[in-house]
């Protein structure tokens, strides 16, 4: 197996641009696929892991901890001045990279934790009570509005998203059962949309009849598409995702005509 957490045949069960992504082997640091004459950059196969693993995770483990330094030096600075009370700080990042896992390099449309979970730290002694880590479903659009609630001013029309406050206080477990990944990899097509639950994932395209369906608790990898072998629990969670949807369209401005 060229890959570690690659299991033979693991994309026989999903769109056909998983195999095409893990074969694409481009010169070392190429990042762009094409199909069908449209670019989509980001995701890749390479044959030349076991030359280049240990180099790439030297340089994202480097990243990591420039990032973990800088950030205690803004609390440090914040105690100091006697500002951390009254200042939220939240350390998230855009997406996640899949560092090989799978049989694959890069960022982007595959529908893995490894590029759609990302880390989430919210730190405020006067804002956040001090609770470990969390099993708690939170997404980047819900940061606005926890950040206007946090400063105590109005919510703008049209804001999206939950207010975290209530979880960063302690008094709730959670705030959101579900939350939507959405991905827009080219102009005209690879249009996906992702909704998790604690328990499951949907992946739903513009492009493609088929989908993906994964149970989480049991195939926490994703290596089982139960699309086609679950059609009813699949559909159930279908209906769950439209309701998510009409559920989360904004704050809008109350109609004021009928005519």
């Amino acid at each position: 197996e060229r890959y570690a957490g690659f299991q033979k045949g693991e994309f026989d069960d999903r769109p056909q641009f998983y195999q095409q992504l893990f074969e694409a082997d481009e010169e070392w640091g190429e990042k762009t696929f094409r199909v069908a004459g449209e670019e989509l950059g980001g995701v890749y196969g390479h044959s030349d892991y076991e030359q280049h693993e240990r180099e790439i995770t030297k340089a994202t483990v480097g990243m990591m901890r420039m990032l973990d330094d800088y950030l205690a030096k803004i609390i440090e600075k914040l105690e100091a001045t006697g500002q951390a009370e009254n200042t939220l700080v939240i350390f998230t990042a855009d997406h996640g990279e899949m560092m090989g896992h799978h049989g694959l390099w890069g960022k982007g449309i595959t529908a893995y934790d490894d590029c759609q979970r990302v880390p989430f730290i919210a730190w405020g002694p006067g804002m956040v009570k001090a609770q470990g880590v969390r099993d708690s479903i939170a997404n980047l659009i819900d940061i606005p509005r926890t950040i206007l609630r946090a400063a105590g001013t109005d919510i703008p029309q049209g804001v999206q998203g939950t207010d975290l406050n209530p979880m960063f206080h302690g008094t709730v477990q959670d705030v959101n059962e579900a939350t939507l990944v959405e991905f827009r990899g080219s102009h005209v097509g690879y249009i996906q949309n992702t909704f998790v639950t604690k328990t499951h994932k949907l992946v739903v395209y513009a492009d493609w009849e088929d989908g993906e369906y994964y149970d989480l608790v049991q195939d926490p990898e994703q290596y089982n598409n139960l699309w086609h072998k679950q059609p009813q629990e699949r559909d159930d969670m279908i209906r769950a995702f439209t309701r998510y949807q009409l559920a989360n369209v904004g704050e809008v401005k109350n109609r004021e005509s009928f005519a």
